[in-house]
């Protein structure tokens, strides 16, 4: 993955419209004997419990998770932040400096898995998506729904869903 990333960068400064072009990632590894996640940026992983109900597996690389680790926010202050998106670790970004990708295993006990990029999770709530989820289970059709809900909410960003059974995969 580093080489990716340097490639990412050299890439990045041979052409001035994509100087400090950078993306984020988050994927999982199956095997039969452990589950690793990885994540940088901002891409999340959810386990999807009882059939609808998600719970986050992966943590937001972004200022605004740094600021309420190091408790520099209050609640009032998080709701109005304005860099919310703002990322602190990522492929690209013009340096190295940013590529501080995490690894975790897991034990999903072969749940299904849904990984969704900020495009959604920025533009529905959990809510919202565990509305989809139990109204049109897990299927493509879920997929749909959450993109389409998401651009009627005005998202123009990257919005990238992945929905697996991990029990398929192993």
């Amino acid at each position: 993955m580093k080489k990716i990333n340097e490639d990412l960068i050299s890439l990045s400064r041979g052409n001035i419209q994509q100087k400090g072009m950078a993306t984020t990632l988050s994927g999982i590894l199956f095997s039969k004997e452990q589950t690793c996640l990885f994540n940088i940026g901002n891409t999340r992983v959810y386990l999807i419990q009882s059939g609808k109900y998600l719970k986050q597996l992966t943590l937001d690389d972004t200022t605004l998770n740094f600021l309420i680790a190091i408790g520099k926010l209050n609640k009032e202050e998080i709701s109005n932040f304005d860099r919310k998106n703002e990322i602190t670790a990522c492929f690209g970004g013009g340096t190295s400096d940013l590529f501080k990708i995490k690894m975790n295993y897991v034990n999903t006990n072969k749940a299904p898995i849904i990984i969704i990029s900020d495009g959604i999770h920025d533009y529905l709530t959990i809510d919202q998506m565990e509305d989809i989820i139990d109204e049109f289970g897990l299927t493509e059709k879920t997929c749909n729904e959450m993109l389409k809900t998401a651009r009627e909410n005005n998202s123009c960003d990257d919005a990238s869903i992945i929905l697996c059974y991990c029990k398929d995969l192993i």
